[in-house]
């Protein structure tokens, strides 16, 4: 498997975590 792939997947998921954790806080608040 390519490893740049691999990480900018890594990175994309990791982004996309992130992104939900703070989307999800924002409703609580």
């Amino acid at each position: 498997m390519n490893t740049t792939l691999s990480v900018a997947l890594l990175v994309f998921v990791k982004t996309g975590l992130s992104w939900a954790v703070f989307d999800r806080s924002a409703m609580v608040l």
